[in-house]
């Protein structure tokens, strides 16, 4: 089976009625229906990662996924709504503070029902080109506006591809995430970690191998005269790491099934919805292969 078939959303029957039904079931698990009891509750909270996710598989814009669930009423039954709102209400509940928030809740929901047994994991990064809209919207968001950019850093399980936590954030920047590395250990317990070579650093090692008891494989990246690493743990590693060559490889063909599905922008019109897009993207990946 080739890298497009894996993640390519399958024609059969029942395939979008199966990706909403299961986007709405990790969001009961993760958020409250209404936000206040004196909300109108025309339509739940918990309908509006469904519908981000529809979107975001079918690569359209808010006008072109309402439309799709009007003439669907199967999907519109499994996403648990008894009518379409308008485009403009789909595309302002995206932009609210909470997303990012419920996108990673969801994504370690979804991941933790995956795990079955001793798990590896595999860590990398990647970029996401954003609109000129997006770039341009808000004048405080420096980076944003300098490199048009989201980095965005997935902890993938090992075998199984797919993204069990991830941190966002403009790009360029950085590799070395320890926020990622504790989003992903309050999800699973890994018996190894594999992060790519822009994560070495004597601090991830010791935060992996000490603070969570899990075997780090990085490989080191040496900054001193004649080659040498002089560190604990990363002039082990400079031997050769123990065992096979890891996991790192799942991380990279996660990072691509992501784009395959999603797509490799983000077409948010305001920078604050260019994070969330990111994030949103990776749980896409698994109700779509759920």
């Amino acid at each position: 089976m080739t890298q497009d078939e894996f993640f390519e959303a399958p024609a059969e029957d029942g395939y979008w009625e199966r990706v909403a039904a299961t986007a709405l079931t990790a969001a009961r698990a993760c958020m409250e229906p209404y936000g206040s009891r004196f909300s109108r509750q025309d339509f739940t909270r918990r309908q509006r990662p469904v519908i981000l996710v529809l979107r975001q598989l079918q690569k359209t814009t808010y006008r072109g996924v309402c439309a799709f669930l009007h003439s669907t009423p199967g999907v519109r039954a499994a996403s648990g709504l008894s009518r379409v709102p308008h485009f403009t209400t789909a595309q302002e509940s995206a932009d609210r503070a909470d997303v990012l928030a419920v996108a990673g809740a969801m994504l370690g929901e979804i991941a933790g029902h995956m795990v079955d047994g001793p798990v590896e994991m595999a860590t990398d990064a990647t970029g996401m080109e954003v609109t000129c809209g997006a770039s341009r919207s808000s004048a405080s968001e420096r980076s944003c506006r300098e490199s048009r950019s989201v980095k965005a850093s997935p902890a993938v399980l090992g075998g199984l591809c797919i993204p069990c936590a991830l941190v966002v954030d403009w790009g360029p920047g950085s590799d070395l995430t320890p926020a990622l590395i504790d989003k992903a250990m309050a999800v699973l317990a890994p018996t190894r970690a594999d992060p790519d070579r822009g994560s070495d650093s004597e601090r991830l090692h010791e935060q992996l191998r000490h603070e969570h008891g899990v075997k780090s494989v990085i490989p080191p990246v040496p900054r001193r005269p004649r080659q040498v690493v002089r560190t604990t743990s990363r002039s082990m590693m400079q031997e050769g790491p123990p065992g096979r060559s890891g996991r790192r490889w799942h991380a990279e063909t996660a990072i691509s099934g992501i784009k395959h599905l999603t797509g490799s922008t983000s077409h948010s019109r305001a920078a604050r919805s260019s994070r969330p897009h990111a994030k949103s993207s990776a749980y896409t990946v698994h109700c779509q292969r759920s």
